[in-house]
């Protein structure tokens, strides 16, 4: 027998890598159900391929040089080039393709080059002039000149696979270069957007295997165990002895939407139904539901838009797990949260992790039910990027749920039409869309409405008027409108929301400066840091005052049982008092934070964020009471519109062409208003940034798609510290101490352990409105200066019209 010496990676032989990644892609395309034109055998073998030849530039003596001298020493002298072994790894992977499918070979030689990068526009990646040739043979013939021959025609012969001769190897770069002239040539002609899914699908299948297994040496696959009826379960253990009017609506909406899935054959399904009538519990049952009708181990990935509501629906559905399966089943193999601020802890049934293996289960969704943020997702969809597309094959075999989608911008609205169709059927996924204000994407024979006739739900709900006033109204004017409103409603939870971070703040100072009696004023804001914002909408939802947990703790360690006994008391007799709620907000809390409040304020914005606002106002539907929505339009000194600092001209347009001549709208009428306003969007909406994105897509341009598709544009903005408090000062200094380490991958895994803490006092400010300097890649705002940028009930000073977020 052989004995294999060269390496891949610390104590992992390049025989057993090179084997477990081909086996693992060709595993991984034989579970899912994709139908590509390519035949599926055909796919399989291409990715095998791939992953048996990825690495095999591993082979040369400056690569294991390279790879000894950095488990030695962390550090090598190796030249970069000649320890770089993508290129020669897809010279290999070409050839051992090229007879069987010459247009596939091409796609795996790009591939495999790229596969420690991110994937390139194809007239970069397919162009190569006779100097960069002349470059390529240069480098290949010394790595070449240096590879362990001998044990790389012994790998190749335990792998199946024919021996290629150097010399060929090196030959061909010239015919290579020919063939992807040709091959551009092709793509300029593409009219199907398959190439780019297939494309992406096997680069994903390619660099999940070879971090899967140079993290884990074995494969991690989802045992499915959830219960198809597991809401169903739940809400009788939850429900059992409540009996409402709204509750009886939401159940038979609920039985609706169950209806639709059994006599539905759509892809691309939508629920539609007013705020308010638990779709969170009703989307989950529904993909549940699909997947015991499918018959499938599908993935179930819950996308809302904002990080701010991801934990509050994580809890919910954990919690269903909880009560039905029991505690010690809330497992991330299961239910899994994922956004830019998760924690890096993986708890399986068997094993925690909390390093590098917790990331990568984590980034890569390794679990039955994912609940993420629109920006994972659609990332993951449009991304040309490594570490996003890691994960693009978890897609394949899954239940799409994205609530909210009201929010996705109108400007891609053709781009997600056309190239969800196409992925539905090539990656076997369903979608389905969730709203109370239903965007006209897809045309009615494109889309399943699962609710039958939702409007007679809609019909139901008379819990709230709207109050249009599309006149302009000056700011101090509207100060004294909300006095009034104020002090004739004393009893009454009243929320203000207001288009600008500075205008939101002056009107909460206003309202504070009246002194009001029995009331408790909130401010809330992207401005705020998040830890401060949950612990608002918490105590706003629950009525209750609740301290800081590390204030709680540092409390209770510096004073006496008794007196911390005391103290507690205190606490709760204040909450005993009721006392009515004021609450003045940007448009953050429009969409999936859960208050119920009597009467809404609203400054104009576009329908949809309208209707969003009336979703916070009697929310619980309480009786005969009908909640008041007031929709102002408040103007500056120079009279222009504090709606245009924050919204696109022509959806207002469009929203004051289905209000004007109205005074009074009522729910029921909500659902007719939203469809006439989304149809007045979509008949004179542009369609070029869709349009340039399917010219991407279609000439396989990845980078172009990458760039060309923002659902949020953060370039111009900066990341600010704010130093609050004592903890603040505590990760603020462990943030310096990690910061000065010099190896990277240790700075990242250090880093990862104060992550969540971390972001948990930073906010986002444009650039040119910050006024610190940035510290280690980073704006810092320094306790002792605390004063001039932060104030602790309106959060970072700001000037007029200022956004933060």
């Amino acid at each position: 027998m052989y004995s294999y010496k060269l390496n891949s990676h610390e104590n992992i032989l390049l025989i057993n890598h090179l084997k477990n990644v081909g086996d693992r892609c060709s595993e991984i395309i034989t579970e899912k159900d994709i139908k590509f034109s390519y035949e599926k055998e055909k796919l399989m073998y291409v990715s095998k391929v791939m992953g048996y030849t990825h690495d095999l530039g591993k082979g040369t003596k400056y690569f294991q040089r390279y790879l000894d001298q950095m488990i030695n020493y962390g550090k090598s002298d190796v030249d970069k080039n000649l320890r770089c072994h993508g290129y020669l790894s897809a010279l290999y992977t070409y050839h051992l393709l090229k007879d069987y499918d010459e247009e596939l070979a091409l796609m795996a030689f790009t591939i495999v080059k790229r596969h420690h990068g991110n994937l390139e526009n194809s007239d970069v990646e397919y162009t190569i002039d006779a100097i960069q040739v002349k470059s390529a043979k240069k480098l290949v013939k010394n790595q070449l000149n240096s590879l362990e021959k001998e044990e790389i025609k012994h790998i190749l012969e335990e792998l199946g696979l024919k021996y290629v001769d150097e010399n060929l190897l090196l030959n061909s770069i010239e015919d290579i270069a020919y063939e992807a002239f040709e091959q551009l040539t092709q793509i300029q002609k593409n009219e199907d957007l398959e190439k780019y899914i297939v494309y992406k699908f096997l680069f994903s299948c390619l660099i999940f295997g070879d971090k899967e297994d140079a993290i884990f040496h074995k494969f991690n696959n989802i045992k499915y165990d959830i219960p198809y009826n597991i809401v169903d379960e739940y809400k009788k253990i939850k429900f059992k002895s409540k009996n409402s009017k709204l509750g009886n609506i939401r159940n038979q909406i609920s039985e609706d939407v169950e209806k639709g899935i059994k006599e539905s054959n759509n892809r691309i399904m939508s629920i539609t139904a007013p705020t308010g009538t638990g779709k969170t519990l009703m989307s989950m049952s529904a993909a549940l539901k699909l997947k015991k009708k499918l018959n499938k181990n599908m993935k179930i990935i819950y996308c809302l838009p904002f990080t701010s509501v991801i934990d509050q629906n994580y809890e919910v559905y954990s919690e269903i797990i909880e009560k039905v399966m029991g505690e010690e089943k809330v497992t991330n193999d299961r239910i899994l949260k994922h956004h830019h601020l998760s924690e890096v802890h993986y708890i399986s049934e068997w094993e925690n992790y909390n390093d590098n293996k917790a990331k990568f289960l984590i980034e890569n969704w390794n679990s039955q039910i994912i609940v993420t943020t629109f920006m994972q997702f659609f990332n993951t969809v449009f991304s040309s990027r490594n570490s996003e597309l890691v994960k693009y094959n978890s897609i394949a075999n899954s239940i799409v749920l994205l609530d909210e989608v009201q929010s996705l911008p109108f400007k891609y609205w053709l781009i997600i039409n056309k190239l969800f169709k196409v992925m539905a059927e090539k990656l076997n996924i369903y979608f389905i869309f969730i709203t109370a204000t239903q965007p006209l994407i897809f045309e009615q024979d494109e889309i399943k409405e699962l609710i039958d006739q939702p409007k007679k739900y809609f019909d139901k709900f008379k819990r709230t008027k709207l109050h249009v006033n599309l006149d302009s109204i000056d700011y101090n004017s509207f100060l004294v409108e909300m006095e009034n409103m104020i002090l004739e409603n004393e009893e009454k939870n009243i929320l203000i929301i207001l288009n600008t971070v500075k205008l939101a703040q002056s009107t909460y100072e206003f309202i504070k400066s009246l002194d009001l009696e029995n009331t408790r004023i909130y401010f809330l804001s992207t401005g705020i840091i998040p830890k401060e914002r949950r612990k608002r909408i918490r105590e706003i939802k629950t009525g209750n005052i609740q301290l800081d947990k590390f204030i709680y703790n540092k409390i209770k360690g510096l004073i006496n049982d008794v007196s911390f006994k005391k103290i507690n008391n205190t606490i709760i007799k204040l909450n005993k008092i009721k006392k009515r709620k004021i609450v003045i907000s940007t448009q953050l809390i429009e969409a999936g934070v859960d208050i119920d409040m009597d009467i809404v304020v609203r400054d104009l914005a576009t329908l949809d964020s309208i209707n969003q606002s009336a979703g916070r106002c009697n929310r619980e539907n309480r009786g005969e009471y009908l909640g008041d929505v007031h929709l102002y339009n408040i103007n500056n000194e120079n009279g222009k519109e504090y709606n245009s600092f924050i919204y696109d001209n022509y959806l207002i347009s469009k929203t004051k062409e289905v209000l004007s001549e109205k005074n009074i709208i009522y729910e029921e009428e909500y659902l007719d208003m939203n469809k006439e306003y989304f149809e007045k969007v979509r008949k004179d909406m542009s369609e070029k940034e869709s349009k340039d994105l399917i010219e991407a897509i279609l000439k396989l341009n990845f980078k172009d798609v990458a760039n060309n598709f923002k659902l949020i544009d953060s370039k111009d903005k900066v990341s600010v510290f704010i130093e609050v408090d004592e903890q603040a000062k505590n990760i603020w200094n462990e943030y310096k101490k990690i910061m000065k380490q010099d190896n990277p991958l240790i700075r990242r895994e250090m880093f990862n352990n104060i992550k969540k803490d971390f972001y948990d006092n930073v906010i986002n400010i444009f650039k040119n409105k910050v006024k610190e300097s940035e510290e280690m890649g980073i704006a810092y705002v320094p306790y002792e200066g605390l004063c001039a940028s932060y104030n602790k009930d309106t959060g970072y000073k700001v000037e007029e019209n200022d956004v933060i977020l």
